[in-house]
C-alpha cells in the first residue's frame, strides 16, 4: 500500500458459512476478543463480532505483510477509539471498523485517521428531518423544492 492510499475492506457474514470458517476466524483473535465474543447472547452477533475482528486483523496484515494476523494487539485511546498497540510498524496504521446486520467494513490508512460506518438501508428514515439536523439551510431548501 502506498503511503497516500486508504484501503477499504468489506465482507458479508453469510460468505463465511463454510464448515470451520468461524473457528478459523476465531483462532486469529486475542484471548480478550474470544472472551468478549463468547459473551454475546445471540449466535449471529457472536459470528459478526468474530468475523469483523478477524477481518480487521487480516486487513492490517495485508498492509503490514510482515505481521501475522494473530500478532496484532489493540488498546483504547482517551475517548475509547481503538488503535494498534503492537507490534510497531514502519509507520503508524490507522483503522476503523464497523458492522451491522451481517455486513462488515474496515478501512486502513498509514497516514491519517480514517472512519467507516455501516448502516442498515432497509430502515425507514425521514430525509427532511435528517437534513434539518445536518445540512446547510440552502441544502434543506433544495430538498424541500423536490417533488415527493
Amino acid at each position: 500500500m502506498a503511503d497516500d492510499r486508504i484501503e477499504l475492506f468489506v465482507g458479508l457474514i453469510e460468505s463465511i458459512d463454510a464448515p470451520g470458517a468461524v473457528e478459523a476466524c476465531r483462532r486469529l483473535l486475542s484471548v480478550d476478543e474470544r472472551v468478549r465474543a463468547d459473551r454475546f447472547m445471540f449466535e449471529r452477533h457472536r459470528r459478526q463480532y468474530i468475523f469483523a475482528h478477524a477481518m480487521l486483523r487480516l486487513a492490517l496484515s495485508q498492509i503490514a505483510s510482515n505481521v501475522a494476523p494473530s500478532d496484532w494487539s489493540f488498546a483504547a485511546g482517551r475517548y475509547g477509539r481503538p488503535f494498534v498497540a503492537a507490534p510497531a510498524t514502519s509507520s503508524a496504521l490507522h483503522f476503523s471498523l464497523s458492522h451491522a446486520d451481517g455486513c462488515v467494513a474496515c478501512v486502513v490508512s498509514r497516514h491519517e485517521s480514517v472512519g467507516v460506518d455501516v448502516e442498515t438501508v432497509s430502515r425507514r428514515v425521514a430525509p427532511l428531518s435528517t437534513a434539518l439536523r445536518f445540512f446547510a439551510p440552502e441544502e434543506v431548501e433544495t430538498l424541500r423544492a423536490l417533488p415527493e
